[in-house]
């Protein structure tokens, strides 16, 4: 999912690619590819990863909650 640009923080804080790929230990084809859907913005990117490393740390693989 891409956030529109309207939504996205405004944060003057950034990332250049090198950073965010270093950051991270991310492969520069991952990195690359998640820079260029969530641009620079260092609070979005930060973020975006918590995120991921919360997904799998739960292991929340199904978006749908199970039936009742």
């Amino acid at each position: 999912m891409t956030i529109p640009v309207k939504y996205r923080s405004q944060s003057t804080n950034s990332y250049t690619l090198e950073q965010f790929r270093e950051s991270y230990q991310l492969s520069e084809v991952e990195a690359a590819r998640l820079f260029s859907k969530y641009g620079p913005s260092a609070p979005e990117l930060d973020a975006m990863m918590r995120a991921k490393r919360l997904h799998g740390k739960l292991d929340l693989k199904h978006t749908n909650p199970p039936p009742r």
